[in-house]
């Protein structure tokens, strides 16, 4: 048989009301989960936490072939491609002729020239 843990609260100004630690503690409660509240017939206030999946808990629940990067490699890839997109506004605004787009495998192209990301962050 469990314990009766028994505890009490004020509601705020704003009807806020927050729940007593040794009641987070033995309802195993933490930030972010969901709280639900029922009203039966007799004024009993029954209340119900409801889990939020945390990301860890989801690793690895759906299977991929693709290889993702590490956030390092993203970083650096945002940061070339952002430097690329500088570039390539600067040399249009300077008067360079042709066409620059922007993919996985060319960071900046210019009309024929293909321009290299490590040359934007030097």
């Amino acid at each position: 048989m469990h314990e009766i843990v028994q505890s009490s609260a004020i509601i705020s100004s704003r009807g806020q009301v927050q729940i007593p630690a040794k009641i987070r503690k033995a309802i195993g409660a933490q930030t972010g989960d969901l709280v639900i509240f029922r009203m039966l017939d007799d004024g009993t206030i029954l209340m119900k936490i409801v889990k939020r999946k945390r990301l860890s808990e989801l690793y690895g629940s759906l299977k991929s072939n693709v290889k993702f990067s590490s956030l390092e490699e993203e970083t650096d890839n945002t940061k070339k491609i952002w430097a690329a997109k500088r570039e390539s506004e600067r040399l249009i605004s300077s008067g360079a002729e042709g066409v620059v787009t922007f993919d996985k495998k060319h960071f900046g192209r210019l009309g024929e020239k293909i321009i290299e990301p490590d040359a934007f962050l030097k």
